[in-house]
């Protein structure tokens, strides 16, 4: 470990921040200290350099003002992203947070890029829309304590009020996750198109509120998995998952499957529980 000096990091202030002022730091090679606030942002912030942290403090927020994004990471190697928030705006966006172009065929195993602590609502405060909260496309991420929510209580939640399609989408290989929990997407909550992959720890829970069955069909099955690895994956290994289902409200809504995976010696799952 090394210390990094403070004058290597632009201080930011949601009260005087801009994503002009936030994105210019970047581009001069500084890092980011995200004091506590919200940061209303009509553009992502681009990190493009290899090995730049940006940190927040107090879940620093950041919200999509016009269907944006809020965080694009390049292809590149040793980049932080620890203790923010990403919160959707009214406007749809196409998704939060990317990690790397696709495809991506450049390894980072000598120098991965990091995700601590990060969090991505979809509704809870108002009104939000957002596809997909978090897609990463770069070999080699390692996550840790991701929670991807479309909310399911708070404001602006409902089956046609917060929409979405996915929580997580996996298209990098080599992707280690530790303590991911993503919760109430309409469709997939995690698709993992990558291989070499490895979870520890997943905890997720189904939308709760589809109106009736025809609402929630994935072609002829009743609902969606909640982590699905695609079908032409040939490595992946998943310890400890927890998969709830609690439709109370709609008794006659279904779920074919909480878990769907190729049947392949190469493709593990071990310490699954379902509970609907």
């Amino acid at each position: 470990t090394h210390a990094i000096p403070i004058q290597q990091f632009y201080i930011a202030r949601p009260e005087k921040d801009t994503t002009r002022s936030l994105n210019a730091a970047l581009k001069k090679g500084q890092h980011l200290l995200l004091t506590p606030g919200i940061y209303n942002l009509q553009r992502p912030l681009k990190v493009s350099r290899a090995n730049t942290i940006v940190l927040g403090l107090g879940l620093a927020t950041l919200q999509a003002t016009q269907g944006n994004s809020l965080i694009e990471v390049a292809d590149v190697g040793g980049v932080s992203i620890a203790g923010v928030l990403l919160d959707a705006g009214e406007r749809p966006s196409p998704h939060l947070m990317r990690v790397g172009p696709q495809p991506s065929a450049r390894r980072h195993q000598h120098n991965p890029t990091v995700l601590h602590d990060v969090f991505i609502r979809i509704g809870g405060s108002g009104v939000a829309n957002a596809q997909l909260a978090l897609e990463i496309n770069s070999q080699d991420v390692i996550g840790d304590n991701l929670w991807l929510w479309r909310a399911d209580h708070g404001s602006g939640v409902g089956w046609d009020v917060n929409h979405t399609r996915n929580g997580l989408i996996v298209n990098g290989d080599h992707v280690t996750l530790y303590g991911l929990f993503v919760e109430h997407f309409h469709q997939y909550q995690t698709l993992w198109n990558g291989n070499h992959g490895s979870v520890y720890f997943y905890q997720s829970e189904a939308p709760y509120e589809a109106p009736d069955q025809a609402s929630w069909m994935n072609g002829q099955k009743n609902g969606y998995a909640s982590y699905k690895v695609a079908n032409h994956v040939k490595t992946h290994q998943a310890y400890g998952l927890g998969i709830y289902c609690w439709f109370d409200d709609n008794p006659q809504v279904k779920l074919h499957s909480a878990i769907e995976a190729p049947v392949r010696r190469s493709v593990v799952f071990q310490d699954m529980t379902t509970v609907s």
